[in-house]
């Protein structure tokens, strides 16, 4: 896969920052003359380096439980495991490695929490198996697939102030009294905006055609009202070389809170000392499972300001976590059967209690 030239890297960056909520203000962020940032923006867009998803609120559609799994199936057991994972409802994203399926889950609520996690990973099908459920009624998922700060790391560029983005609701909003307490109007609106960027046919949307005004007026206010939000994603796959020179690839980590260590001294710690910007963040106070871009947690590199030392992550890690597993894949070993598939949960969730 070729570079990226210095333009599209500060295209990517501008598209990914969840600060910049218009295209004016994502322009203005690249610092590029607008014709370039078009032809540039466009460009990377119809190549899937990046792409739009509508991610929408899990406590508003009344999953407010997400569960993340990182296993090591038997070989000759993986298919199976991956199938069974992609085709399990409440299923949304899935990720192969070399030697690890990692999976997110929005079970319905009336799945038993611990019945569903012991029967991601089970022993006559996986070696080990790290299952970590997070309730999005508070602030156990502070990053969800927010790519920005990493990107803005790997190529040295100004991080934006609105990283880190969480999980969309996370500890911001009452559970409703019942599942399925959602306007039909919203309801509607969120299956028509998950279903939007999946639809059969339909081109790769130029810079100007991802403007509101292209939304209707329901899905304008469930953008509004948080019952759905907008993100870019960058496709792990597909992660080009930046001007910061980093190899493309994935770290996925997790562990067990040492005592009187807590998730947020680690996540400060990390960004700070370690100068790395996880593009995921959970925890159940206990334990935590972090995402990063591969050259993030490779050797340090020279502080971009030689007044501030960057520590070593494995370091930071240990003083904050023990039993700690590292999995990792390049981008050609990193395969996505099932890729932010949020449509698959409006679908499923249930219409009784809806509100007209």
């Amino acid at each position: 896969m070729r570079s990226l030239t210095s333009a599209e890297t500060l295209v990517v960056g501008a598209l990914l920052d969840p600060g910049s909520t218009s295209e004016r203000a994502r322009i203005r962020r690249s610092g590029l003359p607008t014709r370039t940032y078009e032809t540039a923006a466009r460009r990377l867009l119809a190549s899937g380096v990046v792409y739009d998803r509508y991610l929408p609120n899990p406590v508003r559609f009344g999953r407010p439980l997400v569960t993340f799994a990182l296993v090591h199936p038997f070989v000759e057991r993986s298919d199976a495991v991956a199938a069974r994972w992609v085709a399990t409802p409440g299923s949304v994203v899935v990720w192969r490695g070399p030697e690890w399926i990692f999976g997110v889950f929005l079970p319905e609520r009336t799945s038993a929490p611990s019945r569903f996690a012991e029967g991601l990973g089970p022993p006559g099908e996986c070696g080990r198996a790290f299952v970590l459920t997070a309730d999005s009624r508070s602030p156990q998922v502070p990053v969800y697939f927010d790519f920005e700060g990493a990107w803005s790391v790997l190529n040295e560029l100004p991080r934006s102030g609105a990283y880190p983005r969480p999980l969309p609701g996370t500890g911001s909003e009452p559970e409703p009294r019942r599942a399925g307490a959602l306007r039909a109007r919203d309801r509607a609106a969120g299956r028509s905006l998950t279903e939007r960027p999946l639809r059969a046919g339909s081109a790769p949307p130029g810079p100007r055609r991802r403007s509101s005004r292209y939304l209707d007026r329901n899905e304008r206010r469930a953008l509004r009202e948080g019952v759905v939000e907008h993100r870019v994603l960058l496709d792990l796959a597909r992660i080009p070389t930046g001007r910061g020179g980093a190899a493309p690839g994935v770290v996925l980590l997790h562990g067990r809170l040492q005592e009187h260590r807590t998730p947020e001294g680690l996540f400060t710690a990390l960004l700070g000392r370690g100068q790395i910007a996880p593009f995921l963040f959970a925890t159940d106070e206990r334990r935590v499972l972090v995402g990063a871009l591969a050259q993030a947690v490779s050797a340090p590199r020279p502080a971009k300001d030689p007044m501030v030392r960057r520590e070593s992550v494995s370091g930071i890690l240990a003083e904050f976590l023990e039993e700690i597993e590292v999995v990792r894949s390049s981008a050609d070993g990193l395969l996505v059967p099932l890729d932010h598939r949020y449509d698959r949960i409006v679908e499923e969730t249930p219409m009784t209690g809806v509100l007209l």
